[in-house]
């Protein structure tokens, strides 16, 4: 049975820019893989969540996004997100390197970001999970010492095992 989903189908989400980004996901889920598969992306993807910067609001998060191709191989699609000054933020594709420890992700054109983070494991029982320090350059703005944590464990993709289709209701 061939089903598919296509970005009409869905409810209007908070932002444009959120929007445009699902649309632009379905749209590679229907159509086959993302733009590049990172091969680092398994080693970030254990380390997925939002590390709050300071009490102002500012972040950084690892973003994965589990797409379901027709062979139904799943293909994931990872972003960092960076809000600086708890106001504005941006998507980044993940296209640097992690080596289990160190994120470094130089930036190649004026829009895109410089990241060299160090990520820490802390696994305690309650509380912070991992912690991030390093630095961060957003395109057109000096370099930013940053340190954060997170207190979010990701779902490990295997807790989505099985089949899953799209059933078109009239």
């Amino acid at each position: 049975m061939e089903t598919s989903t296509t970005p009409t189908t869905l409810a209007p989400l908070p932002t444009n820019g959120l929007d445009n980004y699902y649309a632009l996901l379905l749209e590679k889920a229907v159509n086959g893989t993302p733009d590049h598969e990172n091969p680092d992306t398994p080693l970030l993807m254990p380390f997925n969540g939002y590390y709050a910067l300071s009490s102002t609001g500012a972040f950084f998060a690892v973003d994965t996004n589990m797409l379901i191709s027709q062979s139904k191989k799943p293909v994931y699609d990872l972003c960092l997100l960076i809000s600086l000054d708890g106001v504005t933020s941006a998507r980044f594709p993940f296209t640097g390197t992690f080596d289990g420890t160190n994120l470094i992700q130089k930036s190649s054109t004026a829009d895109e970001a410089d990241i060299e983070l160090t990520f820490t494991r802390t696994d305690a029982v309650y509380g912070t999970t991992a912690s991030i320090t390093g630095t961060i350059t957003l395109p057109g703005k000096p370099a930013a010492n940053v340190n954060g944590s997170t207190y979010n464990n990701p779902i490990p993709a295997t807790l989505f095992a099985g089949d899953y289709s799209y059933i078109p209701t009239v």
